[in-house]
């Protein structure tokens, strides 16, 4: 009995199909890879933007254009803000004067964008960071109402816009970008 083998032409056509297959493996295998750390970084970005604006909001929210310090007029805009809070007693309500106003803190919050890319809030000589990898932060009192998207009944000398971008390489050495803004209605 002869045993027949396979022909030079036969050989060459399965190799071919195995590399095609290689290939395709392969090429599924990176785009998942790189959609993987892509995902991964910008995740990580929007995360950071959401945990600073959740921090920024909560505390703005309780300050208002009556504060003794707030160093943003309407109608300006700066990449750091001081403001103070108002004083609350043992329940956690509002200390108000004689005179039904608001007492507010000595002490001042500063949000602020540092040199190493970081949002920090520093109050009583305490700095904490709110956010990394941010290129960008500003604080914005709009000078009229064509700015805002919010119910027309707001208090335009009340509202603050707070804009922050961010900016991080990611392990393919791809530069992933993400930003958001927060439009706040403060305490009147």
């Amino acid at each position: 009995m002869k045993i027949k083998g396979l022909t030079l032409i036969e050989t060459l056509v399965a190799v071919s199909i195995f590399v095609a297959l290689i290939l395709v493996i392969f090429t599924v295998m990176e785009t998942g890879r790189n959609a993987w750390f892509t995902e991964d970084v910008s995740t990580e970005l929007r995360q950071g933007i959401i945990n600073a604006f959740s921090v920024m909001e909560r505390e703005l929210r309780e300050t208002g254009n009556n504060s003794p310090v707030i160093n943003l007029p309407s109608g300006t805009s700066a990449n750091s803000l001081t403001f103070h809070l108002p004083q609350k007693d043992a329940n956690g309500d509002i200390i108000l004067d004689a005179n039904g106003n608001v007492t507010w803190s000595l002490d001042t919050i500063t949000y602020a964008l540092n040199g190493a890319g970081q949002i920090t809030r520093t109050t009583q000589g305490s700095t904490t960071i709110l956010a990394n990898n941010i290129i960008y932060l500003q604080f914005r009192r709009p000078a009229s109402r064509d700015e805002l998207s919010m119910d027309k009944s707001t208090l335009l000398d009340n509202v603050m816009q707070i804009t922050v971008a961010a900016r991080k390489t990611n392990a393919l050495r791809r530069v992933i970008d993400d930003s958001g803004q927060i439009t706040i209605e403060m305490r009147n």
